[in-house]
């Protein structure tokens, strides 16, 4: 992982392990996700690689594309936020989850602010400068998610695969852009999620010690993760480990008791219900959970005050 800029968070646990130096190959791509990205993207990844039927993977593929897109679109609003920049871009998504709910489109839109924003900022977000920066011909990271969604939709509304011949040669075409994607978001991996446990202030240093849990990587169980912050951080709360310390990823992801699993999951915002309160979604299995307590804060995103 990066070194934080001026010493904000000092981590004591193991690292997130470094993107590949070599331009990997595509085997090298899916299992470098699985291993190195957040906790989202990693499981959905692996799911894609160990499924046979074409039609199933094909399914896979658009539900890791999905994940990406996800865990692209909350850290970029979260650090957009940190940084009070893209203000027009978090007022739309405020907008947006008031009105009809968060599409991929939305989130896209927050992206592109996290690659217009990082290429003059002084504190971007790890590699995200060169994350964005288009190859020869034109194509980038933003394009790569751009077809990804149109074909997303286009299997939502009655163009999906019918036969594994269909579907195999969507696979053909559609593995490649989606391998490309998760190469160019590699750095992703040097700002990881955690999800905090306590945090216990050091009365000689004046810095607060946190206990976390490390949400990268297709394990379940979570690495143990300890790391200094100079300010302190809430419990139970995912945070992204940026430049300056950690940044907050509420409302945008949170963890929460699932009533369909029983079990601890990851949702992320998907829109205001009246009556009801925010509308959480899970990650995979897309599980839904209402939380009237992230009511405000979905409603001030775009305050920067």
């Amino acid at each position: 992982m990066a070194v934080p800029v001026g010493g904000s968070v000092h981590v004591r646990s193991t690292q997130v392990p470094r993107p590949l130096q070599a331009a990997p190959s595509t085997s090298q791509v899916l299992s470098h996700a699985q291993v190195t990205l957040q906790y989202p993207v990693a499981l959905a990844v692996r799911k894609l690689q160990l499924i046979t039927s074409q039609k199933e993977r094909y399914e896979a593929l658009l539900d890791s594309a999905e994940s990406l897109i996800l865990t692209l679109g909350i850290t970029s609003a979260a650090w957009l936020r940190s940084e009070k920049v893209g203000k027009d871009e978090l007022e739309e998504l405020q907008r947006q989850c008031a009105r009809g709910g968060i599409s991929q489109g939305h989130w896209q839109a927050l992206i592109r602010a996290l690659g217009t924003y990082s290429s003059d900022h002084q504190f971007p977000l790890p590699g995200a400068v060169e994350g964005f920066r288009k190859i020869k011909g034109g194509l980038g990271l933003q394009t790569d998610l751009n077809t990804l969604t149109a074909e997303r939709n286009r299997s939502a509304h009655g163009g999906r695969p019918r036969i594994d011949g269909e579907a195999s040669l969507r696979l053909s075409e559609f593995l490649p852009v989606l391998e490309r994607a998760l190469d160019k978001a590699r750095f992703l991996a040097d700002t990881p999620w955690v999800i905090t446990q306590s945090s216990s202030y050091q009365r000689r240093s004046g810095n607060f010690d946190v206990q976390s849990e490390l949400a990268m990587g297709d394990h379940p169980d979570f690495v143990s993760h300890e790391f200094t912050s100079q300010f302190p951080l809430a419990n139970d709360t995912f945070y992204a480990i940026g430049p300056k310390g950690p940044i907050d990823l509420t409302p945008f992801a949170v963890r929460r008791y699932c009533d369909t699993c029983h079990d601890l999951e990851i949702f992320y915002a998907d829109r205001l219900i009246e009556n009801k309160g925010l509308l959480l979604r899970s990650f995979g299995r897309g599980h839904v959970i209402y939380d009237r307590t992230l009511n405000e804060e979905i409603q001030s995103i775009g305050n920067f005050g």
